[in-house]
């Protein structure tokens, strides 16, 4: 999940397109700055790297979304 630039909408954009209308939580496999700034003021989305997660993050969120990369350094870090 890269962006170029900071946009608030282009992020907005791929939560609608993956059915995300409510509460989120976007994992990246490293901090992103650009992911963070766009969805900062998206009401309900949070962005977390691959090891800040924990459980409660998780079950405090209706959607999880996850990169590949940050699937495969979770399955590293809690398997």
């Amino acid at each position: 999940m890269t962006f170029e630039a900071p946009k608030t909408k282009e992020f907005a954009a791929v939560l609608n397109h993956l059915s995300v209308d409510r509460n989120a939580l976007v994992v990246t496999d490293d901090y992103n700055e650009t992911a963070v700034l766009s969805s900062r003021n998206i009401p309900g989305v949070t962005v977390l790297t691959a090891p800040e997660v924990n459980v409660l993050d998780v079950v405090a969120h209706d959607k999880l979304i996850l990169t590949k990369e940050a699937a495969a350094k979770l399955e590293e870090v809690l398997g």
